[in-house]
């Protein structure tokens, strides 16, 4: 067995999975898969059937693609053909053209949030101020309708046995026999004007910062998944495609999903879901594979 034949079968066992279960997922037969570990090439169809078995076993692993295309026809003698390099140029070149496209989109992104701060910080700022306008108008309203109350100064009298009484300026003095008779105490009667009622308070402004928004909605399965040794995982949300890839030791993926998640693996791995540790699940050099629902239940 050679190099590409072995590094294969070391992938494979690797993530615990058998040649059946590749040949069940990628349509290829057994004998096939076999005959490519043990660089058998004689006894496969040949051509380009030959580089798609080596491309769907590697997407199967999670392995690159194309590396493994190259491997292959370096382990078959074969130099690479006009088509494969073109064709190797042509994926660099849409995977550079990608990573551009992306680039000019976060930097337009930033450009629109810089954008709409701005325009929220003026929305602000101008309510602010004809609030302030608002509150100082009326405040002048009401410090004017104040000035324009003639309110009468109370009228002082002195009856003969010295005590004062304080009235309105309508009402009648108190007799002074009847004072000096009673020892009678000052008494003070005020009466308030009715004008004074029809004075204008400022209202007080309701500020938009005390208006919170309600909060938004959350995700309601969340799973950290910790890889202690390195391991391949294969992640179904939802019911939707699912997707395989190779995690090195000590990396940590995240997982979203709304009603479920399917995690295959090929060695144990830690799980938090929605922050509560179900601990280290799965078995090592083995593949394991559980179901978690919305309440973190695992099957």
């Amino acid at each position: 067995m050679g190099k590409f034949g072995d590094k294969l079968r070391r992938e494979r066992e690797m993530r615990g999975v058998t040649l059946d279960e590749i040949a069940e997922a990628t349509k290829i037969g057994t004998r096939s898969l076999r005959a490519l570990e043990e660089e058998r090439f004689d006894q496969l169809p040949g051509g380009i059937f030959n580089k798609g078995f080596v491309r769907s076993y590697a997407r199967f692993l999670g392995l690159d693609e194309e590396q493994a295309v190259a491997d292959y026809v370096v382990a078959q003698g074969e130099q690479p053909s006009k088509a494969d390099v073109l064709e190797k140029m042509a994926a660099q070149a849409e995977a550079a053209r990608v990573n551009e496209a992306a680039s000019l989109g976060e930097k337009a992104g930033n450009s629109g949030k810089l954008w709409v701060a701005l325009a929220v910080i003026v929305l602000v700022a101008a309510g602010a101020v004809g609030g302030w306008k608002y509150y100082q108008k009326y405040r002048q309203q009401g410090q004017v309708v104040q000035s324009d109350v003639d309110v009468p100064a109370p009228q002082v009298q002195t009856t003969p046995a010295g005590p004062v009484s304080l009235t309105s300026g309508d009402a009648n003095p108190t007799s002074s026999n009847t004072a000096a008779n009673t020892s009678a105490q000052p008494s003070t009667s005020a009466s308030t004007p009715s004008a004074l009622s029809s004075v204008v308070q400022p209202t007080k402004s309701v500020k938009a910062s005390d208006t919170k928004p309600p909060g938004s909605t959350t995700k309601p399965l969340e799973l950290q998944i910790h890889v202690v040794r390195a391991t391949w995982l294969s992640v179904q949300a939802d019911g939707k495609e699912p997707t395989t890839e190779t995690l090195r030791d000590s990396a940590t993926k995240t997982v979203l999903a709304q009603d479920r998640v399917v995690l295959t693996t090929g060695n144990s791995v830690e799980v938090t879901c929605n922050g509560k540790s179900l601990g280290i699940l799965g078995e090592d050099n083995k593949r394991s594979q559980m179901r978690f629902t919305a309440d973190c239940k695992v099957n």
